[in-house]
């Protein structure tokens, strides 16, 4: 840790879309934090977020099975409780909510 002094990049294969917010699942269930992240269209989701640290790249995987793919204006994650719940606020298509409860995604970076 260095305090912020130095940043990593982790945006890895995100497609170049516009990003407008972040949630991280603390989830104590899981071996790593769950970073989602929203913008045109829809949500993303990555487990690797410390593989910037380490030099590897980000792999991100596109959430959202019933979610319409249109821009993610704003995201929250109920911290602290199970089930957990992620709920995203859209741009003209209202508000949604999944629980995101010991949801885990597969590493690509995992050794093999």
């Amino acid at each position: 840790m260095n305090g912020g002094t130095s940043w990593n990049e982790i945006s890895g294969d995100l497609p170049s879309i516009p990003l407008k917010c972040i949630a991280i699942s603390r989830d104590p269930s899981l071996q790593n934090p769950l970073i989602f992240v929203g913008g045109d269209p829809g949500v993303f989701v990555s487990n690797e977020i410390l593989g910037g640290v380490t030099g590897q790249v980000v792999h991100w995987t596109k959430y959202g099975i019933g979610l319409p793919e249109v821009k993610i204006m704003d995201m929250e994650i109920r911290q602290g409780t199970l089930p957990q719940y992620i709920t995203v606020g859209t741009l003209g298509r209202g508000v949604y909510t999944a629980d995101i409860s010991g949801l885990e995604i597969p590493s690509l970076n995992a050794p093999a």
